[in-house]
């Protein structure tokens, strides 16, 4: 998934969907760590003053870089790194989107735990995740199900989580929401 052609069709597809979740929400600031930045943010990069885009390869950020700021999306700043490690100061951002990287992540909950700690008290957090690459991590249970688990041992409450098929992928989309506690902690 995320890969060549597909993967950008798939991206493509996903636009309107996080568009439609997002609804007002976003609209300052927006993190999104994924495999397709460029497809990505040029359909939801223009509804927020400030958006902060990352994925852990050069040559994606470069790519994303130059199509974004060719179609005049200048404000969105593309860095490299790494989900486990995000070099931006805590409660910053009104959504994060982390998309297609949770699978394949050595540490998903703490991922999970790193992406949170971005957002605002009132902030959202979109996890789109293909359902084979969980359903391959955790043969002996239901993807859905470990989605939930890996957002409750993060600290987040997911809202939803539904599949959605977009371009022949089978993907999960959650949103979530920081643990009241954990905010007032």
């Amino acid at each position: 998934t995320g890969g060549g052609e597909a993967g950008a069709a798939e991206s493509h597809a996903l636009v309107p969907l996080i568009a439609a979740e997002r609804g007002k929400q976003g609209q300052d600031a927006l993190f999104y760590f994924g495999v397709a930045p460029d497809e990505v943010l040029a359909g939801i990069g223009s509804r927020a003053r400030r958006v902060v885009g990352m994925n852990p390869s050069r040559m994606v950020v470069q790519r994303a870089r130059a199509r974004l700021h060719s179609a005049g999306l200048n404000h969105c700043v593309l860095q490299r790194g790494e989900l486990a490690a995000l070099p931006c100061p805590s409660h910053s951002f009104d959504v994060a989107v982390v998309d297609r990287v949770l699978a394949a992540a050595d540490r998903p909950v703490d991922a999970l735990r790193e992406a949170a700690r971005m957002l605002r008290p009132t902030g959202r957090l979109f996890v789109i995740e293909d359902f084979e690459a969980l359903d391959l991590r955790t043969p002996d249970s239901n993807p859905l199900e470990l989605l939930r688990a890996w957002l409750a041992n993060a600290g987040l409450v997911c809202d939803r989580l539904r599949p959605i098929d977009v371009s022949g992928a089978h993907l999960l989309l959650a949103v979530a929401a920081v643990e009241p506690e954990a905010v007032a902690a």
